[in-house]
């Protein structure tokens, strides 16, 4: 374990954990017992028990990035707060201007239509928050079976070094919630340029509600989902999209 360690380029983040593997960096993060603590970083080569959105697994073999940021807010949580995580990851120097990639709403990092990335945030007292990101750097076919992913590396043709992502995505999460505080300006427009299901007919399965059909036509300022059904506008603040 490397704990203590300095990350070129990024400052104010104490401390900064690096661990061989973990059960979640999550529930590290988590885990440091402190209402003082403003800020740490959690880093892993591996994870034994990670997870995404609604509890589902997440696996994480070794090879890939395993990140979560330890966070205050100016302002409490909201969905907000992920789509601004997505965009800032989607526009690291590392990936600028290379077409084809997507978000699809709230927290999934996808390029042409395969997975690279996701996001799972979670609220702690006040106005903390553990944001928890997993990027693929390497081909993980062999190990996921029921979605088309693909990889950092095949998406910028280059190899990557792991400790400079860890530093571009770190910055990238710092801007993020920067970009929350001062209330996520123009976030409609901006998300619409990687949504991945614009316009698409897709299905909104949610546990506490009937699942809910129609054609995403966009995002609210709060960040919510638009979905043009038979029955109206619906605005969806929490669910699982799928393409139908």
């Amino acid at each position: 374990m490397r704990y203590g360690l300095k990350l070129h380029g990024v400052t104010g983040l104490d401390p900064i954990v690096w661990l061989p593997s973990t059960s979640s960096t999550n529930d590290v993060a988590k885990a440091i017992n402190s209402h003082a603590l403003t800020s740490a970083l959690v880093i892993s080569n591996q994870q034994q028990a990670g997870r995404g959105q609604a509890g589902r697994t997440w696996q994480s073999p070794k090879g890939n990035l395993y990140l979560s940021l330890r966070w205050t807010l100016q302002h409490p949580v909201s969905g907000r707060l992920a789509l601004e995580v997505a965009l800032a990851l989607v526009n690291m120097p590392i990936l600028a201007h290379h077409a084809g990639l997507q978000i699809k709403w709230p927290n999934d990092l996808y390029f042409n239509g395969a997975k690279w990335g996701g996001i799972l945030i979670e609220p702690l007292h006040d106005n903390q928050v553990v944001i928890g990101v997993g990027l693929n750097l390497q081909s993980m076919q062999a190990q996921v079976s029921d979605q088309q992913v693909t990889d950092l590396q095949a998406i910028t043709g280059q190899a990557l070094d792991v400790t400079e992502l860890a530093v571009q995505t770190t910055l990238a999460l710092i801007h993020a919630c920067q970009q929350f505080d001062h209330g996520s300006l123009e976030l409609p427009t901006r998300f619409a340029a990687f949504d991945a299901l614009l316009q698409q007919q897709v299905v909104v399965h949610s546990p506490a509600q009937t699942d809910v059909q129609g054609t995403i036509i966009g995002i609210q300022p709060d960040g919510a989902l638009l979905l043009n059904t038979l029955n109206g506008t619906k605005v969806i603040y929490s669910g699982q999209v799928r393409a139908v």
